[in-house]
């Protein structure tokens, strides 16, 4: 084999693995978010309920709290947190763009009370 063939089947095949890569990192990251080990995608209740909890007091940042009815304990944050696919805590940069997350993956503002609270419903079309 000439120096040529080589180095196309050593494209193709590090592009091949590349693609691979991509579309598992995208299809797993797309896909992971969860709440208490069940990802957001895969809740089955119609209604959440969301309080944002403020990062810093200097800061609009803000993470999530997901009420779907699931057991907790008494007092745990860390069981309502909406995780990303690693496991870390999703931040956002204000409450309308996790307001915006949620809208894109399948949920809907009906109400928002205590002026600290959204309720959320699945949409009927999603």
């Amino acid at each position: 084999m000439n120096d040529r063939v080589v180095l196309e089947k050593q494209f193709k095949m590090k592009t091949s693995i590349l693609f691979f890569l991509a579309f598992f990192y995208i299809n797993f990251s797309l896909q992971a978010q969860t709440v208490n080990g069940i990802p957001l995608k895969d809740i089955e209740e119609e209604y959440l309920q969301i309080t944002p909890k403020d990062i810093k007091a200097t800061s609009r940042e803000v993470q999530l709290l997901i009420d779907f009815g699931q057991e907790t304990k008494r007092l745990r944050d860390t069981e309502q947190l909406l995780l990303d696919s690693a496991g870390n805590k999703m931040v956002f940069n204000s409450e309308i763009e996790a307001l915006n997350f949620l809208y894109k993956n399948g949920y809907e503002l009906i109400e928002v009370y205590r002026t600290d609270s959204f309720m959320m419903r699945k949409r009927k079309k999603y």
